[in-house]
């Protein structure tokens, strides 16, 4: 068998690494590769995750891992610190179904996280797309990873990343493991600004997809569970957020088909209401936490199968006793009648019809006048309560649909205002930028008195003058924000210039600029 993986990047198979040789790659992505290993010392197998972010950082011909160049290395360091943070709270959490954390170390100027390695696979390679499971095979895996869940939560501490790849179901005896917690990569991609490769489409809330990420919290792992229970009934990802943000703001409907329409009829009502609960667009709308959205989820009915069955057979022999009873009141009822009638034929008659026939007594007239007048009223009730009714489910249709369209104004309003805030914000971190490429094109112009203007702390401006007049072009290569606040900016600068005495050169390098009065000015130039 071949010692060399399938990513290039990955260490081969066989690598001594410490206490520990690789076996295999089990899996990588955008920040990371997940090896097999055998612990030496132990003679177990182990999980080991290492630190390599693949747009910052590739493996030297020594096994090393290095950031790509000069202006990576700051970021690549910041997100092995935080690879180290999230080891360090992982190896904390005690519970059986979130993964273990047996240690982590530092080499190869990167980090090792090292997890206990089980048999299983994972619940995407067990689900394939179309698939569904039954209400038993869902409630046989939920309650463990619910609470697998909180415990991570009540550690003040956020998994970002769940979904079918993330739950791992051991062989032994069939329980979901919550792995690969994706805070320190979701930090990682928020600084440098690559949000696409650290979500998952389908499964990560809006507030994911914002890069300050203040509006994250239980409620954000909720929804992406929620997200893997509709996938279970349903067969299918949910519609990506953002497409269903778009569409409300453009005033269409929710494309998300609710799991109430979807599983009607296969799955308990109140596990339909809980997912599509955990799925709302807007984070408030959720549940805030795992206690909150069990309560949903394990909600029982008012009336068990059992009570049901056992009252019904009594509702039977009920009816049928009562039914032989009345029974033997109409019959005797009829005797009577039958009896009643031969004396009035025998005894009434005739007389009736020596006075001349039968004649109706003003008693009788007045008894049919009294039946039919209520019968009118009984009737005209009726029609009354009917349209009562119907005007009633009339005011109450209005009344919903005008709170309905009430929500979506107040949703829309929150995301407008949100996306706002979110363009003033780039805004300001692009001010020190323009300024920096507004500088190079002073110089491009010759144009001294402007491109001073633009820095500050020059104490020879004839000296810089001189050189500006000596410079025959400039050519901006690539202008990129490095670090911001509201006081201090550094921008990573690529440029090729040309002198009108010499060749073309390129300086590549970093400047300072610093916040003065309102307005960026240029304090120092680090080539």
């Amino acid at each position: 068998m071949s010692n060399i993986p399938d990513n290039r990047n990955a260490l081969p198979n066989g690598y001594r690494l410490g206490d520990y040789q690789i076996q295999r790659v089990l899996g990588d992505g955008a920040f990371g590769i997940t090896y097999l290993a055998q612990d030496t010392q132990l003679e177990t197998p182990v999980a080991i995750k290492e630190y390599l972010p693949n747009e910052l950082a590739v493996r030297d011909g020594d096994y090393t891992v290095q950031a790509k160049s000069q202006k990576d290395v700051e970021n690549f360091r910041w997100g092995l610190e935080r690879f180290i943070k999230e080891a360090r709270i992982l190896a904390q959490l005690r519970h059986p179904n979130i993964v273990r954390v047996l240690r982590f170390f530092e080499a190869h100027h990167t980090a090792y996280i090292v997890m206990e390695y089980e048999e299983g696979q994972s619940l995407a390679r067990l689900i394939k797309d179309g698939d569904t499971a039954t209400e038993e095979e869902i409630m046989t895996i939920l309650p463990s990873l619910l609470d697998g869940l909180e415990v991570v939560h009540q550690a003040g501490y956020l998994h970002r990343d769940i979904k079918p790849a993330n739950i791992y179901m051991r062989t032994s005896d069939n329980s979901p493991v919550l792995i690969d917690f994706g805070a320190a990569r979701y930090d990682v991609g928020s600084r440098s600004r690559t949000l696409t490769a650290i979500v998952t489409p389908g499964y990560a809330p809006f507030e994911q997809y914002e890069t300050k990420g203040n509006q994250q919290g239980a409620w954000t792992d909720i929804y992406a569970l929620g997200a893997v229970l509709y996938k279970l009934i349903g067969g299918k990802t949910p519609i990506e957020s953002p497409e269903r943000i778009g569409s409300i703001v453009r005033r269409n409907p929710d494309p998300l088909t609710s799991a109430i329409e979807i599983g009607r009829g296969f799955y308990s009502p109140h596990l339909l209401e809980a997912i599509d609960w955990a799925l709302k667009i807007n984070e408030k709308d959720r549940p805030q936490n795992i206690g909150e959205w069990r309560d949903k989820l394990v909600k029982k009915p008012l009336f068990s199968a059992k009570s049901e069955s056992s009252e019904m057979p009594t509702r039977r022999v009920e009816s049928k006793s009562s039914g032989w009873k009345w029974g033997l009141v109409v019959g005797f009822g009829v005797v009577v009648f039958l009896l009643f009638a031969t004396i009035i034929g025998v005894y009434l008659v005739p007389q009736f019809q020596s006075a001349g026939g039968f004649k109706q007594t003003r008693s009788t007239v007045e008894m049919d006048t009294r039946l039919a007048e209520a019968e009118q009223a009984r009737v005209k009730a009726e029609t009354e309560a009917r349209i009562a009714k119907a005007e009633q489910a009339r005011l109450r249709a209005e009344a919903e649909a005008r709170l309905a369209e009430a929500e979506q104004a107040r949703l829309k309003a929150e995301i407008e205002a949100r996306m706002a805030a979110n363009a003033d914000e780039e805004r300001r971190r692009q001010a020190p930028v323009n300024v920096v490429r507004s500088y190079y094109e002073d110089l491009n112009r010759n144009n001294a008195s402007s491109a001073l203007s633009k820095r500050i702390g020059v104490k020879n401006k004839r000296k810089v003058r001189n050189i500006i007049r000596g410079i025959d072009w400039f050519r901006v290569n690539s202008v990129k924000l490095n670090s911001f606040s509201s006081s201090y900016a550094t921008v990573s600068v690529d440029v090729t210039g040309k002198q009108k005495t010499g060749r073309p050169e390129r300086w590549v390098g970093t400047i300072d600029l610093e916040n003065v009065g309102g307005e960026w000015k240029i304090s120092r130039m680090n080539f």
